[in-house]
């Protein structure tokens, strides 16, 4: 985001590109909490399925 200036955060503008680069830099942010929940829903079935 630093490397774009402040025009890396509009949200809607011909500048911005509609706010792609923004969008998308939100959208990794999101990913990897994601990627994170998956991996703690398995931990949790794997644990009770073992002591079940």
């Amino acid at each position: 985001m630093a490397a774009g200036g402040s025009a890396a955060l509009e949200w809607e503008s011909e500048e911005s590109n509609g706010g792609k680069t923004a969008r998308s830099w939100l959208r990794t942010k999101a990913n990897s909490i994601e990627g994170g929940t998956s991996e703690i829903q398995l931990n949790i079935i794997a644990e009770r399925g073992l002591f079940a």
